[in-house]
């Protein structure tokens, strides 16, 4: 997913591109050379750790509620929004996370773009 970062910081012109990560700590200098990611500074990073259905998801463990996981997802994306109001674009960097990019993309600070 990350390789698709270069081509959309282009596309966002000054605005900066939210990721929505796994682990922040993932999100590193080796990681960006591999990507090709020259400008790490225009990515607010924030990740999903302190979600309890992700870390449900993480273990496999069988009781994940698809619908608090979205909510969960959601809410991180609009508390990005609240802090850092320069976010041209949203990126979910974990594998697990694409289900809910249908209610991030719904969610009112999309609408209000």
């Amino acid at each position: 997913v990350l390789i698709q970062v270069p081509f959309v910081l282009q596309g966002l012109g000054q605005k900066k591109l939210g990721v929505i990560a796994a682990s922040s700590t993932s999100m590193n200098e080796r990681l960006y050379e591999a990507c090709d990611i020259h400008n790490p500074e225009q990515l607010i990073i924030r990740e999903m750790q302190s979600s309890d259905e992700f870390k449900r998801m993480i273990a496999c463990d069988g009781s994940l509620d698809p619908n608090q996981l979205c909510d969960d997802v959601c809410s991180v994306a609009m508390t990005r929004e609240k802090t850092e109001p320069d976010i041209g674009g949203i990126l979910l960097q974990c594998s697990g996370l694409p289900p809910s990019l249908g209610q991030v993309h719904g969610a009112d600070f999309c609408a209000n773009r």
